[in-house]
């Protein structure tokens, strides 16, 4: 999955970069394309709809309750009563591989990627770390 993309980033929609994303391109060309997903403004809530396939006020972060983006010392998480993406392809028997940030949840084992769906995990668990800093 790709989020924290604008709709004009990728090349085959692009009207100013056509030629930014051939791979991703050639992706969209031979795979589904969601093009009518209504996307969070920030990184926890985002990973949350995208991973669950639910409005992220069903999963339990909003504004509310303050809860809405976990960093490195939260201790709340994607609640596990929720199965995420990984999980679902895991069990349709297709192998899973989390690329980059998580930021799902980290505060117990149960929450980490290799616990929910993920074969392997390449990146980091919360929010914080940068292009430049990491």
């Amino acid at each position: 999955t790709l989020d924290d993309v604008g709709y004009n980033d990728l090349g085959y929609i692009s009207s100013d970069l056509p030629f930014v994303s051939p791979n991703l391109d050639q992706l969209a060309a031979n795979g589904v394309k969601l093009t009518e997903y209504y996307g969070q403004s920030i990184c926890t809530p985002a990973r949350t709809t995208l991973m669950t396939g639910k409005f992220v006020h069903r999963t339990g972060f909003n504004t509310q309750q303050g809860k809405i983006e976990i960093f490195p010392i939260s201790n709340y998480s994607v609640p596990l009563s929720h199965k995420l993406l990984p999980e679902y392809m895991q069990g349709a028997g297709y192998a899973t591989h989390v690329i980059g940030k998580w930021n799902i949840g980290h505060c117990h084992q149960d929450y980490l990627p290799w616990n929910r769906g993920a074969d392997t995990f390449l990146g980091y668990t919360g929010a914080g770390v940068t292009y430049d800093s990491h």
